[in-house]
């Protein structure tokens, strides 16, 4: 296979196996390459930022620039149509077209996880994204504790954040985990315990979602 230049936009599962999300440069198209065999890197020095989201599908950055805000440049952060869901807290759910209200009201879950550390990450998912939203992430152990539409989950998130959980885990501290000296089962007993309190934690008008 010749050598192609792309952007490594993430991972994933899929029937059991590990693959790629790629993207060639200057395409929009997104492309799936699965973990098998051998497959061979030559990382370049430069980040590329990995395009926004339209409504209608992934759009690729239109000058390949430089990512300022995590994997984004200005630009496509400004751009893209999921943004402001996705840093919303529920209370006032922004403005946009349906098909943002559409994926905003849809069912979504409310989840604990378990890294290696006692703070539990508070976090949600998509539905249909449950478990892999979760696996992604690499918990030691993870138990999903609601079920509501996309604004009642994120309010639920906001009032636990508030109490001693933790909504964002970066990168460099989950790798600094992997060398966590909790077992696997010490970590289930956490999220367990912690899904026990979390009625005591929220208002009662959210207690009719809780699992």
């Amino acid at each position: 296979m010749s050598p192609e230049e792309v952007i490594v936009t993430g991972y994933g599962w899929e029937d059991g196996a590990v693959f790629l999300r790629v993207r060639s440069l200057g395409q929009g198209e997104l492309d799936q390459w699965a973990l098998e065999d051998h497959v061979c890197f030559r990382v370049t020095d430069q980040r590329r930022c990995v395009g926004h989201s339209s409504g209608q599908g992934f759009v690729s950055c239109p000058h390949q620039a430089a990512p300022t805000m995590g994997s984004q440049c200005e630009e496509c952060v400004s751009a893209d149509l999921y943004r402001p869901c996705l840093i919303c807290d529920g209370s006032r759910c922004p403005r946009g077209p349906r098909v943002l209200r559409e994926r905003c009201d849809a069912p979504h879950v409310l989840y604990l996880a378990c890294f290696g550390e006692p703070q539990l990450k508070v976090g949600t998912a998509a539905l249909h994204r449950r478990t892999a939203r979760v696996v992604e992430q690499g918990p030691l152990a993870a138990v999903r504790i609601a079920r509501a539409s996309g604004p009642t989950i994120k309010q639920m998130e906001s009032y636990l954040s508030k109490s001693g959980f933790t909504e964002t885990m970066r990168r460099a501290k989950k790798m600094a985990l992997l060398h966590s000296s909790m077992t696997k089962e010490e970590a289930r007993a956490r999220v367990e315990e912690a899904a026990s309190t979390v009625s005591d934690l929220l208002p009662e008008e959210f207690h009719p979602w809780l699992h």
